[in-house]
């Protein structure tokens, strides 16, 4: 022990403590390149609400195919407009009847309160109708319910929503295939 007090508590005098420069510029530059990767591989969350609301699409036309199958009536889902669409059914007397969307009601569905079925509006996609069928459209067929649909996809009694594949497509400037329901068996792929 020397008069200074005890040795393990005074660094010797040409050791310095803390980091180099290098070392600094060498973890921000470590900092740098994984920040970088990270930023390129995140999503963009508008392709994500997009996708969500296509799954919403796809799983809503699924709703509809599974009503047909089980309650032996065409059920459908009518197309307003680009990105407003309803679920309704043919009873056995021939007219069109609205249906409530599962699980719109508390979400971004419009519910009248006076009973009138949902609708759904995509604010991130916009299907391409002209690839749609034009022909035997529902009309109005209740207050609040759109008045005119300008396309359809619709399923019989089997399931099948006709003796062509039906390609359901987004529109804009870059418009892609969104799934396809395969022709007599009403199978999705994408």
């Amino acid at each position: 022990m020397n008069a200074s007090g005890p040795a393990h508590l005074c660094p010797p005098p040409n050791e310095s403590s803390g980091f180099t420069l290098i070392e600094i510029v060498v973890v921000l530059v470590a900092i740098g390149i994984m920040s970088a990767v990270a930023l390129v591989r995140l999503p963009d969350t508008l392709t994500m609400t997009t996708r969500s609301e296509v799954d919403t699409l796809r799983v809503h036309l699924q709703y509809a195919q599974l009503r047909a199958l089980t309650r032996h009536a065409l059920w459908g889902i009518a197309f307003s407009d680009d990105q407003t669409y309803w679920l309704y059914y043919v009873d056995d007397d021939g007219y069109t009847i609205p249906a409530i969307l599962p699980g719109e009601a508390a979400m971004n569905a419009v519910n009248d309160p006076d009973g009138d079925p949902a609708t759904i509006n995509n604010r991130y996609l916009t299907v391409d109708l002209s690839r749609l069928d034009t022909t035997g459209l529902p009309a109005e067929v209740a207050s609040g319910v759109p008045s005119a649909a300008v396309a359809k996809i619709e399923f019989n009694t089997n399931g099948s929503q006709g003796r062509t594949d039906r390609e359901v497509w987004s529109s804009g400037s870059n418009a892609q295939r969104l799934f396809t329901i395969i022709a007599y068996t009403g199978v999705f792929t994408d």
